[in-house]
């Protein structure tokens, strides 16, 4: 008969409301957790950029010649001083192995030493020998010679660093 009736229903939402700030808070925790470890990486990125520009201008830059061989002896990674105490570009040498630039008379003795070596009869060795030079002429080295192992602790390559004695002999 005219009387306005006014219906109302309440609904609790306290568990929907908690739960959406347990969610909003757990996205903000996460997204925290992501600018820190981004933060991390950054830095981790930077970290490695500088330690392998340290190695490649120590490897490069050397007073001695320095190369990474494979276990049978060829040229992985050869330096610039290398190439000028063998008398060829880092091309040719990577094209080659210790054997082609080992005096004949030296060549046995230089393969078992470096053989013992890759087998891991030995850690590292050390000795004088002489050298054929890309244009046929000899130079006396030097040269140390010790294993790298990899992750696993198996043989991986050779670091080996030659020295021109040519003067001193």
């Amino acid at each position: 008969a005219g009387n306005k009736i006014l219906v109302g229903i309440i609904r609790d939402i306290t568990e929907r409301v908690r739960a959406e700030d347990a969610l909003r808070r757990a996205h903000e925790e996460l997204e925290q957790r992501v600018r820190e470890r981004t933060a991390e990486l950054v830095r981790a990125n930077a970290e490695l950029r500088e330690s392998e520009e340290r190695f490649r201008a120590t490897f490069e830059q050397a007073a001695v010649g320095v190369a990474h061989l494979s276990l049978d002896g060829r040229f992985l990674r050869v330096n610039q001083r290398l190439s000028e105490i063998l008398g060829g570009t880092q091309s040719e040498l990577l094209e080659r192995s210790f054997r082609d630039f080992t005096y004949v008379e030296d060549l046995e003795a230089s393969a078992s030493a470096l053989h013992d070596l890759a087998r891991g009869r030995t850690s590292s060795v050390s000795f004088d020998e002489r050298c054929v030079r890309v244009d046929g002429s000899r130079v006396w080295v030097h040269l140390t010679t010790t294993r790298v192992h990899d992750a696993r602790g198996e043989p991986a390559y050779l670091i080996a660093v030659i020295e021109d004695i040519s003067a001193r002999k």
